[in-house]
């Protein structure tokens, strides 16, 4: 692919790879990226999201894809501190990571259906996140109260799209 890939590394501190791969303009890149221009156009932004997540590198990735559509959101590393910020405040959309320390993501979403149907509020929608789902376990999480699944990693683009299905 006419690239190179270059290691850097201190025993007992960090390794880093760098990888630069040459790519020629493909018609569907472009036209992805018309799609995800056209999104953000029409997205209404006043959603404001949830977002449950331990993993620094995934908070990153998404506080970045939402700050560049200027979506509010509120984020919290585990499921305990996700289920206390939906009791204290209304969010549009929760995107919930499955393993999390202290209360995973499941049992925060048992927790929060079942305070929806105790406080008799409409669902919010929850969208599980994680990258190790076993079909099996895919059923499981439509029982458990998820709405949806979005696998990890996830493209920009698929992100936006469903929080646009949301907004119509």
């Amino acid at each position: 692919m006419f690239g190179s890939i270059n290691v850097t590394s201190e025993i007992g501190k960090d390794t880093n790879f760098i990888f630069k791969i040459k790519l020629k303009n493909r018609p569907e890149e472009k036209a992805k990226s018309n799609y995800v221009e056209s999104i953000k156009k029409n997205i209404a932004k006043d959603i404001k999201i949830l977002i449950a997540e331990d993993n620094s590198i995934n908070q990153i990735l998404i506080k970045t894809i939402l700050s560049q559509n200027n979506y509010r959101f509120t984020l919290c590393e585990d499921g305990e501190k996700a289920f206390q910020c939906y009791k204290n405040e209304k969010f549009d959309l929760i995107l919930m990571d499955l393993m999390m320390p202290i209360m995973d993501g499941s049992e925060a979403t048992q927790r929060i259906r079942v305070y929806e149907k105790n406080n008799q509020l409409k669902e919010t929608p929850i969208w599980a996140l994680s990258a190790d789902v076993t079909s099996s376990e895919l059923n499981s999480l439509k029982d458990i109260g998820f709405n949806h699944y979005l696998p990890k990693p996830f493209e920009k683009s698929d992100l936006l799209k469903f929080i646009s299905i949301l907004t119509k």
